[in-house]
């Protein structure tokens, strides 16, 4: 019972801090922690047969229009949405590190997540199952099986690299579909620093 109590003590905090980094933050004045929007003008460089739809647009034609639609993307309007991807024969899957933000954010109405399948090798109901498993709500985390639109997402909407490392990238973006913020799942302090970034725009949304 009390290695039960120190757990959950231990969860706690590890939870709490990037909201209370946040709260640091905010009572600075001038020194306000403000989360940048990147590429609003498009990339400087593009990825290979995206010349045709650079980012923003890409983000936005691919959520609005087109095969998007049956996944249900109108569940995305108007939220925080953190995506990351599938790729078999890649490594680790990084879906516990996903499902513990999903699960620190249950609560909010203005977050999600979508994992997609960058493959069609990728075990649809593997994935399914383990989303399952790890979250509270799987209503805020949706998996995108795998469909060749979504290398347009990917490649031209977020300027990301078709390869292996594809698998520990996770992209974050605001109501607004801009991009807020790229992160590296495989590493702690980019996962602490998507917490804190996740709070503060989840804040601003609320407001």
């Amino acid at each position: 019972m009390t290695s039960r109590r120190v757990r959950t003590l231990l969860l706690l905090i590890i939870l709490g801090i990037p909201v209370l980094l946040y709260l640091f933050l905010q009572g600075f004045g001038d020194n306000q922690y403000q989360v940048p929007v990147l590429h609003e003008q498009g990339f400087a460089v593009l990825q290979e047969g995206c010349e045709d739809m650079p980012a923003p647009q890409a983000i936005d034609q691919f959520i609005h229009q087109g095969p998007c639609q049956r996944w249900h993307c109108d569940y995305l309007h108007g939220k925080l949405v953190l995506f990351n991807f599938q790729l078999s024969g890649c490594g680790p899957d990084y879906l516990s590190e996903v499902a513990r933000v999903c699960n620190q954010y249950h609560s909010s109405s203005k977050f999600m997540a979508v994992t997609i399948g960058m493959d069609s090798l990728t075990r649809d109901t593997e994935v399914v199952r383990q989303i399952s498993q790890y979250t509270i709500d799987n209503k805020r985390w949706l998996w995108w099986s795998f469909d060749e639109v979504v290398f347009d997402l990917a490649a031209c909407g977020f300027n990301l690299e078709l390869d292996c490392s594809l698998a520990a990238k996770s992209v974050l973006i605001d109501s607004m579909n801009r991009i807020r913020g790229y992160y590296d799942l495989a590493d702690p302090q980019e996962l602490d620093r998507l917490n804190t970034e996740i709070a503060i725009l989840n804040q601003e949304n609320q407001q």
